[in-house]
């Protein structure tokens, strides 16, 4: 029994054998008398609900993958001026943004168009080492009609992603 065999009595003080099924990563099961969560190496809370999610969530998966080059084509033209070449790209990102290069979960908070295709979106992180953080990425759709990441920052949080 996953949950050692017990669950909260929710309509009667008595406790009745659990009947929850396992865990599985990136599940959270709080109706057993033990919480259990069971992390992936990565898990995503939620799928990507807009562009600009799927190509944050797309380069996540792309770092978590060490397909490097497919992480750099999700940088918008304003970030490769700065950083041109694919090796360049990677250690910036390794050097300065080590949640969001290995992160053990993520999830997308809030988002704010900031413009004609052009938004803000929170995305809530725990990285390898169990802190979180709060990365808030600029995405712009671009004349091609895709969507590409045109910046990020980070911020250490007290927020906790699921």
């Amino acid at each position: 029994r996953p949950c050692g065999g017990r669950a909260r009595a929710r309509p009667t003080p008595r406790a009745r054998p659990c009947t929850h099924r396992a865990v599985r990563p990136g599940e959270l099961s709080a109706a057993c008398g033990r919480t259990a969560l069971a992390i992936s190496f990565a898990a995503n809370a939620g799928s990507p609900d807009t562009p600009a999610q799927t190509a944050i969530d797309g380069q996540i998966r792309a770092f978590l993958a060490d397909k490097e080059a497919e992480a750099y084509a999700f940088a918008a033209p304003n970030v490769r001026q700065f950083f041109p070449t694919v090796e360049s790209f990677m250690g910036m990102v390794k050097s300065g943004y080590t949640a969001v290069h290995r992160p053990q979960n993520w999830d997308f908070g809030r988002i704010k168009e900031t413009g004609t295709g052009a938004v803000m979106q929170e995305v809530l992180i725990t990285d390898m080492t169990g802190k979180n953080w709060a990365a808030l990425y600029t995405v712009e759709q671009q004349p091609d009609g895709n969507w590409k990441i045109t910046g990020v920052s980070l911020k250490k949080t007290d927020a906790m992603t699921m």
